[in-house]
């Protein structure tokens, strides 16, 4: 996705409906971790039975694989970068941004 890993973690739970929480540890600053768009990384969503599988598969051909956070359902995206909250919004006001990001730029 276009616009780093928060950008597609806010597409991701406007199209399902879903909230999102999130608690990532780094070396890099929040602003590299969530919008950087450098390659070789994969947003992957799935039941959480299937998570010891996806990890020992990822493992078996040698990928990193790590569990970042869950779905919700409170219609909330939270993302917490090295214990610090960077992100909190409603999905409604993820949506309303997007939407009106072009119409704004036109406007100005």
């Amino acid at each position: 996705s276009e616009g780093g890993l928060a950008v597609a973690l806010a597409e991701a739970c406007l199209a399902a409906h879903k909230g999102a929480q999130l608690s990532i540890s780094t070396s890099l600053t929040p602003t590299a971790l969530l919008f950087s768009e450098s390659q070789s990384r994969i947003l992957v969503s799935l039941p959480q039975h299937h998570v010891d599988e996806l990890i020992q598969h990822a493992a078996a051909h040698q990928v990193q694989a790590v569990v970042i956070g869950q779905v919700t359902e409170d219609s909330r995206l939270t993302i917490e970068v090295n214990d610090q909250r960077v992100i909190d919004e409603t999905l409604d006001a993820l949506d309303r941004s997007w939407r009106e990001s072009i119409p704004c730029l036109m406007t100005n």
